[in-house]
């Protein structure tokens, strides 16, 4: 069977289940790994991210600075920063759990609109961080 509401599942080949991952209220939107595959972060419906340990399942924590559903997320550097994202681009420090930085996007007639897409491109690599499209 499929994944539940608020459930992410990794799977290995023919549909063997290797791991479950549980703790959103909603549906998931994202479900992304750190670079090392250590952690692994979700975010969804809800307007949380959540950062799970990949060997043990548990839940080591909940950021819950967002407002509107989560879309999308990503470690940025092994230093433990994240970018995700719901309209607004959070830039938040993953062991405190708070927010260091948000963007708004804002037309040049001054209105804000909501960032519609974002990629972090690999850590150390030329222009290197998030860029927001």
């Amino acid at each position: 069977g499929g994944a539940e509401v608020g459930e992410a599942r990794v799977e290995r080949l023919q549909g063997v289940l290797a791991r479950t991952w549980k703790g959103h209220t909603g549906v998931l939107r994202f479900c992304t790994s750190d670079c090392q595959e250590r952690l692994i972060i979700t975010g969804g419906r809800d307007g949380t991210v959540r950062l799970w340990g990949v060997q043990s399942s548990a839940c080591r924590g909940i950021y819950t600075g967002h407002r509107n559903t989560v879309y999308w997320g990503e470690m940025l550097n092994e230093l433990g920063s994240i970018a995700s994202c719901d309209g607004e681009l959070h830039l938040w420090d993953a062991e405190l759990l708070q927010r260091l930085h948000t963007m708004r996007a804002t037309l040049s007639s001054g209105h804000t609109t909501h960032f519609t897409a974002a990629h972090a491109l690999p850590w150390g690599s030329p222009g290197g961080g998030c860029t927001v499209l």
